[in-house]
Order: C-alpha cells, then structure tokens, then sequence
C-alpha cells in the first residue's frame, strides 16, 4: 500500500512539474516527512503532498476520497457497531457534485450501519449518489474506501 502511494504521489508531482513553473528544476527523490526531497542546485526543497489538482475532476474525487474516513469515523459512534470493511463505487460524476459531503458521508455510515450483519455488495435501494456499496467482514483493522477515478481532457494533434 505505501509504495503504490508514493508512486500515486510520485506521479501527481511529475504532472504538477510538467504543468507548472513554479517548481524549480532538481532531481525529485522519494522521502518520507516530507514525500519528497526536491534537490535544487540551491540546495534541499522539502515537498509534502496532500492534493494537487489541476483540474475540477480530478479535486472531486479528491472530495470524494475521503467520504469513506469520515463516515467510518460517523459510523463507529452508533451504538452496537460492528467492525466492517466497506468499499464504496460513487454513481455519475453530475449527480455526486450536487450532494455535499456530510449528506454522502452520514448517508454512507447510515446504510452501512443498517445492512452491518448482511456482509455483501448491494447495488440496489442505495443513497443518492452511490453505485455500489459493499460491506464485508474486516481481515484485520477495518477498511473502508472509494475506488478513485478522474476524467482526462484528451489533447489536440496539431499539424
């Protein structure tokens, strides 16, 4: 999990670089506090990344990444939770803008806690704004996450 996130994080930094010229030139090198050190020919620049986005998608699945957490965190303060692993697919991107985070994070840890005995994927009579629900006995520490996914604007061939 750590490596496919500094290779997640790896990229986005790569992408800002690319689109950016605020970033100076340097050798990236993975780190850990901070992600990254950036060795400039002016010495050592330590990057921490949270988010970087460049596009609105790409900031609402950011949004939407962390609707899981939170409801993981709703859901644990109701009387006779369980411990679940919950994976969650949200439906259209139109549809999901329009809801605010609490309502998707209280609706997520509301269904979650209602079906908590049912242990499976549910892909009907779910709150607005989720495709998929599923609800899982946990290996160890419960987990409960989104897929994560963005558009991309495809470039222009010039001529």
């Amino acid at each position: 999990m750590a490596n496919n996130k500094k290779r997640i994080e790896a990229h986005f930094m790569e992408e800002a670089r690319r689109a950016c010229a605020v970033f100076p030139a340097g050798e990236l090198k993975p780190h850990e506090k901070p992600d990254f050190l950036l060795l400039t020919d002016r010495g050592k620049l330590g990057i921490e990344v949270t988010e970087i986005c460049r596009e609105d998608p790409r900031a609402e699945a950011g949004r939407l990444s962390k609707i899981p957490d939170k409801a993981k965190e709703l859901y644990s303060r109701y009387p006779q939770a369980e411990p679940v692993d919950v994976s969650v697919a949200f439906g259209r991107a139109e549809e999901v803008a329009s809801i605010a985070s609490k309502v998707l994070t209280k609706s997520l840890a509301d269904f979650v806690y209602a079906h908590r005995t049912e242990k499976t994927g549910f892909k009907r009579d779910l709150p607005q704004g989720f495709l998929y629900i599923g609800i899982l006995r946990p290996r160890d520490q419960p987990h409960w996450h989104a897929g994560r996914a963005f558009h991309t604007t495809i470039a222009r061939h010039r001529r």
